[in-house]
């Protein structure tokens, strides 16, 4: 297969779509899909622009592959519209699918072939022009180039699995990039090659992902979709997002008391004090709140107030914003149209 690939000239790609450092832009409207009277996704609505790296999240089986495969073109949906670049995936699938590359969350691999002859046999499918030159480029990319090149996929580590997953979605160069959980499993140097390789990607693609790592997704991303349910209960950047879930500041408190003490003399306070949160640990009882109407003087004066009143303060500071509590509040409770 290889060998005919490399004698014969295959069909050029679309050049129209897959212009060298030329990124999609995706709209979706009124985007829903049922299967029976479930709704795996309802009435999504969102724009992607060119070059976002967009982090898809949501909990398991809120609906994140499901949209990855009705933007591939893999399943339809059941109501609503996908543009691509302003075109239709309806009326223009084939032509769009030449310009997406997917990674699915369960990838196979066949392990009894060596990277690079894996990779060059992709490429002959996907009709990629000057095989064994972009083969190399991708796996330059995704650094697979100085030790994994004639490895056999069987014999190699899971992060460097994933890496050739990676590689395979970008040989036909593709405008917009979909990975559905390309960094499950990786380990912390894993975690940091995997950036670098996203970010390399979105000089010349849109990247949207899915992954349960959410301070990868806070530090790379710049376009969040939050999805819970079926439904779109976050667009926008992270910035933007904890602004309106979180409009006061908010503060974690620690004290040597049980918790419903705490719950207690906070809230008997002169700052009526509701606690969000509290957590129990070995020596204090942990409380997170909000506070409407702090101003540059209300921290010294709970304090002061604590004190003063004979409580035994162990740690008082402002949350720094942070992805995990801005995702855990807008998937805590189900949303309804």
């Amino acid at each position: 297969m290889l060998r005919s690939c490399f004698q014969y000239n295959l069909a050029p790609r679309h050049e129209n779509f897959l212009k060298k450092n030329v990124s999609a832009e995706v709209s979706i409207e009124h985007l829903s899909k049922f299967y029976g009277k479930n709704n795996a996704l309802y009435n999504l609505n969102f724009k992607i622009s060119p070059n976002e790296i967009v982090g898809v999240l949501g909990p398991n089986g809120a609906g994140k592959s499901t949209l990855f495969r009705i933007l591939c073109g893999i399943i339809p949906a059941s109501e609503g519209k996908i543009y691509i670049n302003h075109l239709p995936l309806t009326t223009h699938r084939d032509s769009l699918k030449s310009m997406i590359g997917y990674m699915p969350e369960h990838y196979t691999l066949p392990n009894a072939m060596r990277v690079e002859e894996f990779l060059q046999a992709q490429a002959c499918l996907k009709q990629v022009k000057n095989v064994k030159k972009t083969v190399q480029e991708v796996m330059e990319i995704c650094d697979l180039h100085r030790t994994a090149t004639q490895k056999l996929i069987g014999t190699l580590s899971h992060g460097t699995k994933q890496r050739v997953g990676i590689a395979d979605a970008i040989l036909n160069d593709p405008q917009l990039v979909i990975l559905d959980e390309p960094s499950v499993g990786l380990d912390p140097q894993q975690v940091e090659n995997f950036r670098l390789i996203i970010q390399r990607i979105s000089s010349r693609s849109t990247v949207i992902m899915a992954t349960h790592i959410l301070p990868e997704i806070e530090s790379i991303c710049n376009h969040l979709l939050i999805v819970h349910q079926g439904q779109l209960v976050g667009d926008g950047t992270f910035q933007s997002l904890y602004a309106k879930t979180f409009p006061n500041k908010r503060y974690q408190l620690k004290m040597l008391h049980a918790i419903d003490a705490i719950k207690s003399v906070l809230n008997a306070s002169p700052f009526g004090i509701q606690c969000d949160s509290v957590v129990l640990h070995e020596d204090a009882t942990e409380c997170t709140f909000e506070y409407a109407n702090a101003d540059s003087h209300f921290e010294s004066e709970l304090i002061a107030w604590l004190l003063t009143n004979g409580y035994k303060v162990q740690q008082f500071s402002e949350v720094p914003p942070n992805l995990n509590h801005l995702f855990f509040k807008m998937t805590q409770f189900p949303w309804k149209s």
